[in-house]
């Protein structure tokens, strides 16, 4: 299964552990997780190699 989570910088800018634990969990569940976000993180960091 394929899950995809669209996240506004905004509004998960102070939220990135919280961001990938939940990736984490759905990645040990069996899905597959394609995180994007609508701009880059203020401080440049990536979901990308959870």
């Amino acid at each position: 299964m394929l899950a995809i989570e669209y996240d506004g910088a905004y509004w998960h800018a102070d939220r990135h552990e919280v961001d990938v634990e939940k990736s984490q969990d759905l990645l040990a569940a069996g899905y597959i997780v394609a995180a994007c976000v609508n701009t880059p993180w203020p401080d440049g960091r990536s979901m990308i190699g959870l």
